[in-house]
Formats: C-alpha cells, sequence, structure tokens
C-alpha cells in the first residue's frame, strides 16, 4: 500500500476570494424572513415580541 501525500488547502485561496468575518448573529433577519414570505408587518411584531432577533448593526 503507498502512501500519499497529505493535501494541504491552508495553502489554497480561489482565486478572487474575498476574505470577511462571518456575519453577525441576526444581521440578515428581516431580509431572510423577507426572502420566504413573510410579511413586513409580521416580522415587526415579530420583532417587538422579540420571537426574532436582528443585529443592531443591520438596522443601520
Amino acid at each position: 500500500m503507498r502512501a500519499f501525500p497529505f493535501a494541504r488547502f491552508a495553502d489554497l485561496e480561489p482565486e478572487g476570494s474575498v476574505r470577511m468575518p462571518p456575519p453577525m448573529l441576526g444581521e440578515h433577519t428581516i431580509d431572510a424572513l423577507g426572502e420566504y414570505g413573510f410579511s413586513d408587518e409580521q416580522i415587526d411584531a415579530w420583532l417587538t415580541s422579540q420571537v426574532v432577533l436582528q443585529h443592531e448593526h443591520a438596522l443601520g
């Protein structure tokens, strides 16, 4: 049985990649719920009652 050299994925960087931090918890809440078809009124009610959260910097 032959041993194969291991892959070094840490050294690979896809062309045109952008290094950004991951989104904050709740950063895309309103956008995601809207894309799933929930109304602005329903989303606002959930935000008010804290059923869902929106990251404060995303409120802009």
